[in-house]
């Protein structure tokens, strides 16, 4: 309803991508895609594969969970004095978005909040989590008590 106000005030409504969120998998499986290919080189060090892994896939994460997700729009339009039929005020509106752990954007009608902030925490938490992965997957493992020079494969192999 309140976009129909807004196309017949001239306004111009919110984009499509604000108005319904589309709901799907295909940037972060195409930025997975693009990550294997660019550490395919080092597939057999696993450190390197899954800490690229784990710091795209948060990256996603951290910019699904800051990203403004729903705008709706509110239109008022008011009447300096009932009945008179002098001037319109101008119509005000708002647009107010929110997110799933609840920062509030909130513009005059249209507003478009800026993605910016949800890149810059998808980034911190991809980073990180590359950086901690990589680390903890760097770690040697420390060999069971009794077994140093013991292949636990079977014989033969």
């Amino acid at each position: 309803m309140p976009h129909l106000l807004l196309q017949r005030i001239g306004a111009s409504p919110l984009p499509h991508h604000l108005e319904h969120p589309n709901h799907d998998i295909g940037a972060p499986s195409l930025l997975t895609g693009v990550a294997m290919l660019l550490v395919g080189h080092w597939r057999h060090g696993r450190a390197v594969i899954w800490s690229v892994l784990i710091g795209v896939w948060l990256f996603c994460a951290g910019f699904i969970l800051v990203a403004p997700l729903g705008c709706p729009s509110t239109v008022v339009s008011r009447v300096s004095q009932p009945g008179f039929n002098g001037p319109v005020t101008p119509v005000v509106g708002t647009t107010s978005c929110t997110n799933i752990i609840g920062i509030h954007y909130a513009g005059p009608t249209p507003y478009y909040p800026s993605l910016l902030p949800a890149l810059l925490a998808g980034l911190g938490i991809g980073v990180l989590a590359a950086l901690a992965a990589r680390v903890l997957l760097s770690r040697k493992t420390s060999p069971i008590p009794g077994s140093e020079g013991k292949s636990f494969l079977p014989e033969g192999s």
